[in-house]
């Protein structure tokens, strides 16, 4: 064998080290790297929709600050309203209340015998100036009102007939029909007979006894037919004025 041809066993080989490039580390900061932010972009498909809707936001602003004035005038209009009522009311009530104490002042005025004020175009008259001790004024005479003074007749029944037969009154007269007979009931009523409804109050309803009376107070204004119910060709008229 060839001695020369011996392997020999290799080495181990070590890797060659790269120089270390020390100049970077002495090198300044490099300069910010800018990088430009994003533009938001509004997506053009939005825009057929949000274009309309501030077309209406905006419409509607200008509606309101338009329409928003008007409110505001009738409001105060409708509040001048209201308040000039409540003057002429409480004006109303005021010339209520001042012309009942005119009229108060007017009538004491006149129950203590004073000259009342009265107005006119030449300027107002006032009393004169009252002394501290006025004389007394007189009294009034009370004003005596007679009373209605009604008279009472008389008509007489007796055997021929009534007495007198005819007769005037006044409203409110009396007529006394007196039995002079000594034998003969008499029944003095109102015409139809024998029914008396003409004057259907002027009927004694029963017969008169001899020597009795009966008395009627004629009310009802008018001519009146009467007539005796046991005798009915015996009649008369009474007129009451």
């Amino acid at each position: 064998m060839n001695p020369n041809n011996i392997e020999t066993p290799n080495e181990p080989t070590t890797p060659e080290k790269s120089p270390i490039d020390t100049s970077e580390l002495f090198q300044k900061d490099p300069a910010p790297y800018f990088v430009e932010p994003k533009r938001k972009t509004v997506n053009k498909k939005l825009l057929p929709v949000i274009i309309p809707i501030i077309i209406l936001l905006l419409l509607g602003g200008f509606v309101f600050a338009q329409t928003k004035p008007a409110d505001d005038k009738t409001s105060d209009k409708q509040s001048s309203e209201i308040e000039q009522e409540d003057t002429d009311n409480n004006n109303s009530d005021t010339a209520q209340n001042t012309d009942a104490e005119s009229r108060e002042t007017e009538e004491s005025s006149a129950q203590n015998g004073d000259t009342p004020t009265s107005s006119g175009d030449s300027g107002d008259v006032t009393n004169p100036p009252r002394s501290d001790n006025p004389s007394p004024s007189p009294s009034p005479s009370p004003i005596t009102i007679p009373a209605p003074t009604n008279t009472t007749h008389t008509i007489t029944h007796s055997n021929s007939c009534y007495s007198p037969q005819n007769l005037s009154i006044k409203k409110g007269d009396t007529i006394n029909f007196v039995n002079s007979t000594s034998s003969k009931y008499m029944w003095p009523a109102s015409d139809n007979h024998p029914s008396h409804n003409i004057y259907s109050e002027f009927d004694p309803g029963t017969d008169i006894a001899p020597g009795s009376n009966w008395s009627f107070k004629f009310t009802n204004t008018g001519t009146w037919g009467y007539h005796d119910h046991n005798k009915p060709s015996c009649s008369g008229i009474i007129t009451v004025v």
